[in-house]
């Protein structure tokens, strides 16, 4: 947690549960505005003329980012394994009397 989010790892060790509160308070209404602006650009874009150039590139990037987020979506479900570290744990046993 402090690698990824050092203010949120700090309230968790300090225990302090209005901080913590806050601070993920903070987090959320960040990200709901965030998702607000990004609702409010996209139906900007869809009520666009559909035959200005600038707005038909910026449709065409946000279905290119679509297709990458979906790209990388599955890639997490598929392949876990290349998004992070994986420590392998190594048993010495016997199958059958024979040493693997």
């Amino acid at each position: 947690m402090k690698a990824n989010n050092p203010e949120l790892g700090a309230a968790l060790e300090s225990g302090d549960q209005r901080l913590l509160e806050k601070i993920v308070d903070e987090k959320l209404k960040a990200q709901m505005e965030a998702q607000r602006k990004e609702q409010e650009r996209m139906a900007k874009l869809m009520n666009a003329d559909p035959n200005d150039a600038e707005a038909q590139k910026a449709i065409e990037e946000e279905i290119r980012k679509g297709l990458v987020k979906s790209n990388y979506d599955t890639a997490q479900e598929q392949f876990p394994e290349f998004f992070g570290q994986i420590c392998m744990l190594y048993v010495d046993v016997c199958v059958n009397k024979k040493p693997i």
